[in-house]
Formats: structure tokens, sequence, C-alpha cells
């Protein structure tokens, strides 16, 4: 959010653009899907991964962008000048490709160990792993912009979702008072 109406706008349409855009790799990764064949999940995962994680890494590097130009913006309408350049964010190939492995082809292999068939496991697991796709490319925008955030020293204000209970409302009426070490965000 800003303490300006242009800031708080900026930050609803950056919210807007980086869901849709992010699904829009999703279901990329979906149309990808039936290349693992579960006959050959092993014979037929590498190349399939390699493929999934070139997408990730083209939608995690615009979901980057995206947030790095949002912040820049969002500075300027807050008024801040002189603040050092954004820091972005970077995927991490060997965590990315572990967590696409194991929310696509070890999962599969786990829905079947559990007794449901191979071609029903296929099917099942697909939307899990569009998850974790959709998951580590909004990553690229979060990490840019809490770490830049991080890096200047800034401050985190909760929001409520409209109907907030007594503490959570006193919570968020604190304004910009946290800290990234003071809590865990998500």
């Amino acid at each position: 959010m800003g303490s300006t109406p242009e800031a708080s706008s900026l930050t609803a349409a950056h919210r807007v653009t980086q869901i849709q855009r992010a699904g829009l790799y999703a279901e990329a990764a979906g149309e990808l899907w039936p290349a693992l064949d579960v006959a050959d999940l092993d014979g037929s995962a590498p190349g399939w991964l390699l493929r999934n994680q070139q997408l990730v890494r083209a939608g995690h590097a615009e979901s980057v962008n995206l947030a790095a130009s949002y912040v820049t913006a969002h500075r300027e309408a807050e008024g801040v000048r002189g603040i050092a350049p954004v820091v972005r964010a970077e995927l991490l190939p060997a965590a990315s490709m572990t967590d696409l492995h194991i929310n696509g082809p070890v999962a599969i292999k786990s829905a079947i160990a559990d007794g449901i068939s191979p071609d029903l496991a296929h099917v099942a697991v697909l939307e899990r792993f569009k998850g974790a796709v959709f998951r580590q490319i909004l990553d690229g925008g979060r990490y840019t912009i809490s770490k830049t955030a991080q890096r200047d020293g800034g401050r985190w204000r909760r929001v409520s979702d409209g109907q907030p209970c007594a503490f959570c409302a006193m919570l968020a009426g604190r304004g910009p008072g946290y800290a990234a070490d003071t809590v865990t965000f998500r």
C-alpha cells in the first residue's frame, strides 16, 4: 500500500498484474504436462523438467522486472528520492528444479504408491504442479520487493481483510511498525 492514493493504486495494479502473469505461466506449464509420460516417468522427466525450468526462469525474470518497476514507481509516488537501486531476486536453479521434480514426477509416484491408478495420478497431480510453478514465479516479485525494503530499512504494515477482530484491528492500526525480522512473512 502507500500513503498516497497514487501509491495505493500502483500497489493494487501491481498485485493484479503479478497474479495474471504468473497464471499464464502456470497454464503454459499445464500445456507441457502431457510430455511427462506416466508410463515412463524416469525417462520423460529430465527433458520435461528442463522445459518447465526454462518456463519458470522466464516467468520469474518477468516477475522480478515487474516488481522492480513497481518499486521505482511507488518510490516516486511517495516522494522518495536518492535510494539505492532495487535488489533483484535471483532464481536458485537447483532449488527450482528440486521443487518442480517433487511436485511433478515424485508426486505422481507417491500417488501411485498410495494406490491411485497411474493415469488418475497423472491427472490429479497437475493442479499441484501448476501451483508450484505459480508460486516460484510470484516469488521473484515478492523477494525483490521484500529484499529491497529490508535493505532500505523499510517497515511493514499489516493489512486486514476489512472485517478484522479486535486484536487484528489493533495490529493493523499500528501502521508501518513492523520490521522484517520481527514477523514471518509469506
